[in-house]
């Protein structure tokens, strides 16, 4: 289980398939669109890495450990944009174990909320803190970043 969050927390930059993510002027059709969604949009100055967008000062406020909203990840099927993965991290860390339970890794306090398009119920949400992981509603991360003094909307 432990290694499944590790997994998710890290390892989904790989999830671009077929299409090379947006041009500029689709960023700005699809900010239209997420707004009226209730979803973040992807900022200009952002810094782009295959379909991921990181805020551009992601280092500083590492280093620093501030809570910030972290990275905007863009979904792809057949290429047709399907989820988009937003993770906010608090600035914290804390140790987990890995499967083979000798590896002890420092974990983000992570908020992970994705919207998946043409679903019912299209949001997920993803804590991970020392005290607590697993699935969340949308209410109660919107709590937690407003704890860490991060707004989930970025507009």
């Amino acid at each position: 289980m432990k290694f499944y969050i590790f997994f998710i927390l890290t390892l989904s930059i790989y999830s671009c398939s077929e299409k090379t993510c947006l041009s500029t002027s689709e960023i700005e059709l699809s900010n239209t669109r997420r707004r009226k969604l209730s979803i973040p949009i992807i900022d200009t100055n952002w810094i782009k890495k295959d379909c991921m967008w990181f805020h551009p000062n992601f280092l500083e406020n590492i280093a620093y450990k501030k809570a910030f909203y972290f990275s905007k990840e863009l979904v792809f099927e057949k290429g047709k944009l399907v989820m988009e993965r937003d993770k906010y991290r608090s600035g914290k860390t804390f140790k987990t174990k890995l499967l083979d339970k000798d590896s002890i890794v420092n974990t983000p306090e992570t908020v992970i909320i994705q919207y998946t398009y043409d679903k019912d119920k299209p949001w997920d949400v993803y804590i991970a803190l020392p005290e607590y992981m697993g699935w969340a509603e949308l209410e109660d991360a919107e709590e937690l970043l407003v704890g860490w003094g991060v707004n989930r909307l970025n507009w």
